[in-house]
């Protein structure tokens, strides 16, 4: 590797030479281009002359002041620059002087080959270089760095960045899957919304067999519904005598509270909150005395220790 950095620093200073030896002003090509524009820009501007070197430069409500002789501008772009600013352009104009007299000496060609006067000289191949008889410098050992690896590649400078390892889709094109046409899909294409154009419809699981697990479910079902009597051999609901069509609703007798209840008909009493509802002859035991409850045994977490 120190090898190709030498051999690009020797070919570097001298393809640097040859480009200072094709300018045709006193300054680079950058600085003409910057140049220029300023030039452009101190057309707008009047100059009030003094007749010493200084002047003032009007523009509108702007206003600086220049002076040629210490070659400065009020509103110091000239100064940090080095470059004449539109105002001290406009000045140098009206004291008809040449403006690339006015650039910085640090612009020169002159300048720019002192930093590539010295050139690399060429040597030897390895073959050619004495023995010093020392043992051969080997590299450093390998050490594991801190942090979790990276796992992602470095980019280059104009590749373009991805999310989650897919590509992005703003640069497709889309095609409609109904008109075939590109630029929309088949939610937004315009001749749905018109009709001329039906979506095509796909007859699900056509020509397929049914699988193992449906059929077991469908059989399951069978067995289930298998000794039950059908529907329509149930017993009939008793209609309305006005000849409706809507049939008679029959309430169930809601039973609510808790106590000892008697049936009229069969003079059976039932005691009612029960876990278990356990019929009660007329013999049998008064709503005073009510038939013990079943008590429930207890749990470890309401035994207390």
């Amino acid at each position: 590797m120190l090898e190709e950095m030498r051999v690009y620093t020797m070919e570097r200073i001298k393809e640097r030479r040859d480009f200072c030896s094709k300018w045709r002003h006193n300054y680079g090509h950058l600085i003409k281009k910057r140049f220029d524009e300023y030039k452009k820009d101190g057309v707008e501007w009047s100059v009030h002359w003094n007749g010493e070197g200084g002047c003032e430069v009007k523009k509108r409500r702007l206003q600086y002041t220049v002076n040629l002789k210490k070659k400065q501008c009020s509103c110091r772009g000239w100064q940090l620059s080095g470059i004449p600013y539109a105002h001290a352009c406009c000045a140098i104009w009206h004291d008809e002087g040449d403006l690339d007299d006015y650039v910085s000496k640090w612009f020169h060609p002159q300048t720019f080959l002192k930093a590539y006067k010295f050139a690399l000289q060429p040597i030897n191949g390895p073959h050619e270089w004495k023995r010093s008889g020392l043992e051969p410098i080997l590299p450093p050992l390998a050490r594991k760095m801190s942090g979790r690896p990276k796992t992602t590649r470095k980019k280059l400078k104009g590749e373009p960045k991805t999310k989650g390892g897919h590509l992005s889709r703003a640069s497709n094109i889309n095609t409609c899957s109904l008109c075939k046409k590109e630029g929309h899909n088949k939610r937004r294409c315009p001749f749905k919304a018109s009709g001329s154009v039906k979506e095509p419809t796909i007859e699900k699981n056509k020509g397929k067999q049914p699988s193992m697990e449906k059929s077991r479910g469908k059989r399951s079902a069978m067995d289930k519904n298998k000794g039950k009597q059908p529907a329509n051999e149930k017993e009939k609901v008793p209609m309305r005598e006005t000849g409706s069509s809507k049939p008679i609703r029959i309430r169930k007798p809601s039973i609510k509270g808790y106590g000892l209840l008697t049936n009229l008909k069969t003079g059976q009493r039932t005691w009612h909150g029960l876990t278990s509802n356990r019929g009660i002859t007329i013999g049998g035991p008064s709503s005073n005395n009510p038939p013990p409850l079943r008590k429930r045994k207890a749990s470890k977490a309401n035994v207390r220790s």
